[in-house]
């Protein structure tokens, strides 16, 4: 099983302090998605440059480092600038119309993402199966080939900042995330709700954390205890159905942040908590 991504400390603090910023943005009492949606990427984009200027994102020494950083770290940052980029744009360019129409073009919205799976299958699936024999060529720098270049965008063209792939795979987990936004979006439309974020009859009471809940959720998915086919709809069933001491509302997007991002702390009390579990096994 792949190690926990473990952040330095400096930019460790600066993704959660963006991750809580975009969280008061999306709780504050901004009138309309339009303004919630400017202010995230504004919150994003000062985030990405202040990462730039972090000596511990200057001062990569290895091979394995930088790979580790352009593979685990950096996408976490902009995949949240470019969510919230077609986020903004989607909102902003919805038709006026009624619902049929406003249907029709979320279902346009849809297929653009299917369309960039497609296009990016391979690549999907050597990340999602946590492949590593092709990460000294698409996360380091300096061996950009130009058969990659051809997806680049503006979000970033500074040469010493990139690699040929890690803003592809940024796009893939943003692109992941607005696949559950516009799905919600026409389930809205046509007077549903998503299976995975409706009601549920009671929500089930756990004494772990949030931090913790998503460490174990990452533990049974890789181990394939848990089988479900997209990693982001897995974790919104868990936030909608569970409450923890802290949190009897779990946010899917913290939920997915401690599930990809799990420091030492919550490693090691995830540890110690199936050590009691294999020893209260052995007594049964």
């Amino acid at each position: 099983m792949q190690q926990p991504v473990i952040m330095p400390p400096g930019i460790n603090l600066l993704y959660r302090s963006m991750i809580d910023q975009i969280k008061k943005t999306a709780d504050s009492n901004l009138t309309d998605r339009i303004s919630v949606f400017k202010r995230c990427i504004d919150i994003c984009e000062k985030t990405i440059e202040e990462l730039k200027d972090n000596p511990e994102a200057k001062s990569l020494k290895t091979e394995e480092e930088e790979i580790n950083f352009f593979k685990e770290i950096k996408p976490l940052f902009y995949c949240q600038l470019i969510y919230f980029h077609r986020l903004y744009h989607i909102e902003i360019n919805k038709p006026p119309g009624g619902k049929e129409i406003l249907h029709a073009y979320l279902d346009r919205e849809t297929r653009k993402l299917k369309r960039f799976f497609e296009r990016n299958k391979e690549f999907y699936r050597y990340y999602r199966s946590r492949s590593t024999d092709l990460d000294s060529v698409y996360f380091v720098r300096n061996k950009r080939q130009l058969s990659l270049l051809l997806n680049t965008n503006y979000f970033e063209s500074d040469n010493s900042f990139s690699t040929s792939q890690d803003l592809n795979l940024a796009k893939l987990l943003a692109n992941e995330e607005l696949k559950t936004y516009l799905d919600n979006e026409i389930a809205s439309l046509e007077g549903e709700k998503k299976s995975g974020e409706s009601e549920p009859g009671f929500k089930l009471n756990t004494a772990l954390s949030v931090a913790q809940l998503g460490c174990l959720l990452r533990l049974l998915y890789e181990e394939k205890a848990l089988a479900h086919p997209n990693q982001t709809e897995l974790l919104q069933f868990f936030a909608v159905h569970f409450v923890t001491p802290r949190q009897e509302n779990i946010s899917a997007a913290s939920l997915r942040t401690k599930y990809y991002n799990i420091d030492r702390s919550t490693s090691e009390s995830v540890k110690d908590l199936l050590f009691q579990l294999l020893n209260r096994l052995k007594q049964l």
